[in-house]
């Protein structure tokens, strides 16, 4: 379905769930949907209900591994062609128990969610709020590529990514970086958000090298993190050396460059 213009009629049945042919259930939460939205966007559940299976003797499709704000805005996404996170990031707190963060925000570790709950109940400048909330809306943007990913929703696929980009543009902090990252490799296979992340982390790699939590990820291995310094060195005296002709550099191109050169292999989240 055209995020543009989709019909109002659409958003009514939605609310008042007229004619609805399909329940969905998350939790002890449930949506009266209906088959003909549906289905058309979601190859993966239209499939749940061609044959004899559960869904179509039932009617009903249950929904794991996502929490009822992630489901609820991609639901709202198939029926009005949009998605609002601002209004799930205060399920974000330190009242929030821990073992609700795989599903708030799948492949977001223990130790992340508790530095970001933390961090929410401290005194903080103005900058750390706002580096804090970025972080946050990142990670619920995340959690929308990561469904539309498992249910195969393509435009909510490209739409959450350009959220995650948009938001990238306006603010780079290696630390939330790093647990953006951490998040993207555990929860979704979406190639296009991992070259996107490659990009952001190419743009920024002098300030990623500092980073511990960077350095520190799984994914980052000793020779990895070598070959970043590298990076970040070679660009640097590069940029020295054109500084008096005032020529940009293309960060991308020149660590792609270097990281062929140095990688026989290169994996393809870091490549």
């Amino acid at each position: 379905m055209s995020s543009a213009g989709p019909l109002p009629v659409l958003k009514g049945l939605l609310t008042s769930g007229d004619y609805s042919d399909l329940l969905l259930k998350v939790g002890d939460e449930e949506f009266h949907l209906h088959k003909a939205v549906v289905c058309p966007q979601s190859p993966v559940i239209a499939a749940a209900f061609r044959g004899n299976y559960k869904e179509a003797n039932t009617d009903t499709f249950k929904v794991e591994g996502f929490d009822a704000d992630t489901v609820r805005c991609m639901i709202d996404f198939m029926y009005t062609g949009r998605y609002d996170v601002e209004s799930t990031l205060g399920s974000v707190s330190p009242d929030v128990q821990r073992e609700h963060s795989p599903l708030a925000f799948p492949g977001l570790s223990p130790e992340h969610y508790e530095r970001l709950s933390t961090t929410a109940s401290e005194p903080q400048s103005s900058a750390a709020q706002s580096a804090n909330q970025a972080t946050l809306r990142l990670l619920r943007h995340v959690g929308m590529n990561a469904i539309a990913d498992f249910y195969d929703i393509e435009q909510l696929r490209e739409l959450a990514n350009s959220r995650i980009e948009a938001i990238f543009q306006e603010t780079a902090q290696a630390d939330g970086f790093s647990i953006v990252a951490e998040t993207v490799w555990s929860s979704t296979s979406d190639k296009k958000l991992y070259n996107l992340l490659t990009t952001v982390a190419a743009e920024h790699i002098d300030q990623l090298v500092k980073s511990k939590s960077f350095l520190n990820l799984e994914e980052v291995s000793d020779f990895s993190s070598g070959v970043f310094r590298a990076c970040a060195a070679r660009i640097a005296e590069l940029e020295k050396q054109l500084h008096c002709n005032s020529i940009p550099l293309d960060h991308n191109l020149i660590v792609a460059g270097i990281y062929e050169e140095e990688v026989e292999k290169p994996r393809p989240l870091l490549g």
